[in-house]
């Protein structure tokens, strides 16, 4: 079974006998066999019919719907979590303030931590502005033994977030092409190419971990170092943080220095709190309307196929340095939060090299 990306704005998803068929207006037509689907991720404007809509209910399938910024929409999920006793132990975490502060200081410095390795394979291949990189990784490390001995979650999160302003001040020392902009981190909307190519990867890794925590039945929303609102996907928020780096930033840098994403592979769109299709939250300060830079249709399909060929290779995990695929990595990481909600040995992140 495999993850399913179809990016269209003017497809239907469809149904013929035992198969869901995706159709253009133009005639092209994808061919989707349920039983090898293990979720579908609808990318543009794709509708679908009621009959697609029963096979995919019948056959259990998630369905994620994202915009084409990014902007991650909806879901189609299914009443099939039946382990309550699962569900109560995520709770009965969330009412202890020790042990929450516990696995959420363990999710920051394994997210660091990630962080910091990616600085030192940047300083090892840039000399010019070697003192800067030096810096942030001293900061960094500073910042992870302030971790290890903070006590307040709040203050935790501001570590996390110091953390990543360090982190991003030398990420565009890894990318190569001078038309790749980044000169810091922006999201909804991003305001340059970088920016674009980060907020879809991380949508797209963040989907793809809620999705797992549903089918292993936990709940999404009941996170650690996140906090809890209405709506909001703690738990995947909390666990797409150990990956960003070894992930989502990989496959950035790789896009743009590999030469896989050209200029004419990003456009210019205006963004207001207004607009269905470009929505975006403003500061106070700025206008109504803000520009942002996007991937083209042809950028994302380039971006997508990274992600995939990314998640099918073999990553580096455990005291033995088993490998195995990023698809399973994902899996072993959330098993690993079951088993320490069920009593077994605390949750450890994961950490690449």
């Amino acid at each position: 079974m495999s993850d399913v990306y179809i990016l269209s704005n003017v497809g239907k998803l469809g149904k013929r006998d035992e198969t869901l068929i995706f159709s253009k207006p133009d005639g092209t037509t994808q061919v989707l066999f349920p039983f090898k689907v293990e979720q579908l991720m609808l990318i543009g404007k794709v509708s679908i019919s009621g009959d697609a809509l029963r096979m995919l209910s019948k056959y259990r399938i998630p369905v994620s719907f994202i915009s084409t910024n990014g902007y991650f929409n909806a879901r189609l999920v299914y009443a099939n979590n039946k382990n309550v006793f699962l569900r109560q132990q995520q709770y009965r975490l969330m009412d202890n303030p020790a042990q929450t502060l516990q696995v959420a200081k363990g999710i920051v410095i394994g997210k660091i931590k990630n962080q910091l390795s990616f600085m030192q394979r940047i300083k090892r291949k840039t000399t010019e502005v070697d003192a800067e990189i030096q810096t942030a990784i001293t900061r960094i490390k500073q910042l992870i033994e302030k971790a290890e001995t903070i006590t307040s979650l709040e203050s935790l999160r501001g570590i996390e977030g110091n953390a990543s302003k360090w982190y991003f001040s030398v990420f565009r020392y890894n990318i190569k092409p001078s038309w790749a902009e980044f000169p810091n981190r922006t999201k909804n909307p991003p305001r340059s190419n970088v920016n674009a190519v980060l907020s879809f990867l991380y949508t797209v890794l963040t989907t793809k971990i809620h999705t797992v925590l549903e089918t292993q039945g936990l709940d999404p929303m009941a996170g650690t170092l996140h906090a809890n609102a209405y709506g909001a996907a703690a738990l995947a928020f909390d666990l797409v943080e150990e990956l960003r780096t070894p992930i989502a930033d990989t496959i950035c840098c790789a896009l743009f220095n590999l030469g896989m994403l050209k200029p004419e592979d990003f456009e210019c769109a205006d963004f207001s709190p207004d607009s269905s299709d470009y929505p975006c939250e403003l500061e106070q300060s700025e206008q109504k309307v803000a520009e942002a830079v996007l991937l083209t249709e042809e950028g994302l399909k380039k971006v997508i196929a990274a992600f995939q060929e990314k998640m099918n290779k073999l990553a580096f995990s455990g005291s033995k340095k088993k490998s195995i695929s990023y698809n399973e990595l994902i899996f072993k990481q959330i098993t690993a939060y079951k088993n320490m909600l069920n009593g077994q040995p605390p949750y450890t992140p994961y950490y690449f090299k």
